[in-house]
């Protein structure tokens, strides 16, 4: 079984540190592993990453001894293709995604009339 660095470093009270892909080449994946960091974050969501893509920057991180966290462009489990881990979307629903920013924007104008004051 594949070592989960991240883990491994916070499990020891220390501060994991990765690196965020969005350059579609796992040449990218390698070099964050190489440079001494903990993770890889790839990210499907922002980018065109395809899975043989992800598949192929998952393989590097491996080779590197890098744990490679994906996420995904949906809440779908499949779409990590043996990652460590699966940063997935957190809104469950539009209603819940307009009432987050409803409220951060009523917390932002409460805010903003304090400071005026």
């Amino acid at each position: 079984m594949r070592e989960n660095r991240v883990k491994k470093v916070m499990g020891q009270g220390q501060l994991a540190i990765g690196g965020y892909v969005s350059l579609a080449d796992p040449q990218v994946v390698e070099i964050i592993g190489l440079a001494g960091f903990d993770a890889a974050f790839i990210d499907m969501e922002h980018t065109g990453f395809d899975l043989a893509l992800v598949g192929e920057m998952i393989r590097a991180a491996d080779l590197v001894g890098a744990t490679s966290i994906v996420r995904v462009p949906d809440n779908d489990a499949t779409a990590n293709g043996g990652a460590h881990g699966r940063h997935r979307q957190r809104w469950h629903s539009a209603r819940a995604k307009v009432g987050h920013g409803c409220r951060r924007r009523q917390r932002h104008e409460k805010h903003r009339a304090h400071r005026d004051r």
